[in-house]
């Protein structure tokens, strides 16, 4: 990397090399602090460079050059973690113009008029809090890859106190998803993903934030307007499904692209496809407003500041589109807006842009856009219907950024219209497993007098 000073509030010249200082960073974390070597201490002097001429100037290099001197003291990584948290969201930023470059279209945001706030904890919650921040400070000193089981489950009392604290929720479920990641791969004898050490840094810093001070999130925007839905996205967890729907929302005269999020807690005894019967009995409306075209009605609803659609009283009307019309009128055109994400969430992996593009090389899939190859990833989606042919088709799809730059198929649009991220509703018994077990549950609870 250049020494040149990188400001990182203006990364589009700069993307790719600040991307790789946060991978780097990432192997200091995996490292441990207290075994810092030279080439890493390099990687925090390139890091402080960064934030001179920034808001943050009184306090991220004088925090890093104390941790390159073994100071391991609270202020020290809080420094730390805001420098890391504003590069993430410096380069989620960068992410839009540089796409914009590439695919020669402007991006408009839908801008909401009030922010996330943050307010001091109680002084009960402080004392939890501290407690944590002294697990996470141990886990970078000691460093990922020398932690062992014992380091994880003596922490297990204080996460199943936050996990039980309910404006503690998010943050406990950060911390629940970073311990059984390191327990998991800790009992696994192959060697470990280099994508894992970026993650388990990403997963460290945002629950170290989060126990700075309390997170009061903005009530979003009152929202009355139409709604078409045009892709489903499946997320499959070891313990619970999520299913987003994306649509156009028409408001005000605005087109915004949004989705609703719908998620329900799965066990291993019942297939997967099960708990997706269920879900569209729960959603039916929504489904069928995808499926077949109509149009959702929303009388209430509010849209969050990352783009989640919440409906209070919506319907089904009669009234129908035509799938490609609408995406080629909104998509590819300058009047879509994309929802402005709060700033303490905004990072890479949030970035998201809905592209429609015609798939000429079915053997590579990839997309060529000026001299860029850009993979088409349809692993992502869990469809079991194999699209026979994608030469020549239109496909919506979402570019994305992980590391680098990739499409996430969403919709192959053509005479039948295939959204990807349905899940095959074969069920295998003649009467559902839900049913049975929400049978034997009830008996089990039911009062024997």
């Amino acid at each position: 990397m250049s020494n040149k000073n990188t400001n990182f509030y203006n990364l589009i010249g700069n993307l790719d090399n600040v991307v790789k200082l946060t991978q780097d960073l990432s192997s200091l974390f995996n490292n441990g602090f207290s075994k810092i070597i030279q080439k890493e201490k390099d990687v925090l002097d390139q890091l402080a460079k960064g934030f001179v001429n920034s808001p943050l100037r009184d306090i991220v290099p004088q925090g890093i050059e104390k941790l390159q001197k073994s100071d391991f003291r609270k202020d020290n990584f809080t420094a730390l973690v805001l420098a890391t948290t504003s590069i993430y969201g410096s380069i989620h930023d960068a992410l839009y113009e540089k796409a914009g470059e590439f695919l020669k279209k402007d991006i408009t945001f839908f801008t909401h008029k009030n922010d996330t706030t943050f307010e001091e904890h109680s002084n009960e919650v402080k004392t939890l809090l501290d407690n944590i921040q002294n697990w996470l400070i141990d886990i970078a000193i000691r460093g990922f890859s020398d932690l062992d089981m014992e380091s994880i489950q003596s922490f297990e009392p204080v996460l199943q106190t936050v996990e039980n604290h309910k404006e503690l929720q998010r943050l406990g479920v950060i911390l629940r998803g970073l311990s059984n990641e390191i327990i998991l791969v800790r009992s696994d004898t192959k060697d470990k993903d280099y994508s894992i050490q970026v993650r388990w840094m990403d997963l460290w810093c945002k629950a170290y934030i989060l126990t700075l001070k309390k997170t009061i999130p903005a009530k979003g925007t009152k929202i009355k307007g139409n709604l078409k839905l045009i892709t489903i996205q499946t997320h499959i967890h070891r313990n619970f499904l999520t299913i987003i729907f994306n649509g156009i929302l028409e408001h005000k005269k605005e087109n915004i692209y949004v989705e609703i999020e719908k998620s329900k807690f799965i066990i291993d005894l019942i297939p997967i496809e099960e708990f997706w019967f269920q879900f569209k009995k729960e959603n039916q409306k929504l489904f069928d407003g995808l499926l077949k075209s109509k149009v959702i009605t929303i009388n209430d609803g509010v849209l969050q500041q990352n783009g989640n659609l919440v409906l209070t009283d919506f319907k089904l009307s009669t009234e129908t589109f035509d799938l490609l019309d609408i995406v080629e009128k909104s998509v590819n055109k300058k009047s879509l807006l994309i929802s402005k994400i709060q700033a303490i969430d905004r990072h890479p992996i949030h970035f998201k842009l809905p592209c429609l593009m015609k798939i000429e090389d079915s053997k590579n899939q990839s997309v060529k856009i000026d001299d860029k190859e850009i993979p088409i990833r349809f692993e992502l989606q869990p469809t079991k219907k194999v699209l026979k042919t994608l030469l020549n088709t239109k496909m919506l799809m979402e570019l994305r950024f992980d590391n680098g730059w990739f499409f996430k198929p969403l919709t192959s649009i053509g005479t039948a219209n295939v959204f990807l991220g349905r899940i095959s509703e074969k069920i295998t018994a003649e009467t559902p497993v839900y049913s049975i077990l929400k049978e034997r549950s009830s008996k089990i609870l039911r009062d024997k007098k």
